[in-house]
């Protein structure tokens, strides 16, 4: 097992940072829906895990399970930065509690 390395970590939570970000504009190119963000995050994540378990099956491989946690926090620190950005862009999209326009 190789030893930690903070450059494999990093290049892991960009890639899934990017991976995220892709989810999430491609789920709210269609108009503000409350559930593009959990849905990308969601998908993402289960795809970062994923990712590493298949490892055990290709040789030479091996499964981090550091790994997959980076690269679901890539994904869930990515798609929340883009939500921000896309409320504060688009207020009027987001709906009140009170339920007024």
């Amino acid at each position: 097992m190789p030893i930690f390395t903070l450059s494999d970590k990093l290049v892991h939570f960009l890639e899934f940072a990017l991976f995220g970000s892709l989810l999430f504009l491609t789920f709210a190119s269609a108009g503000w829906r409350p559930w593009d963000a959990p849905l990308a995050i969601v998908l993402g994540g289960i795809y970062g895990v994923t990712d590493e378990m298949h490892q055990l099956f290709v040789p030479g491989r091996f499964a981090d399970p550091a790994d997959a946690l980076v690269n679901c926090v890539g994904v869930l620190a990515a798609v929340l930065i883009l939500a921000c950005i896309d409320r504060r862009m688009h207020p009027s999209q987001v709906p009140r509690p009170d339920g007024k326009a």
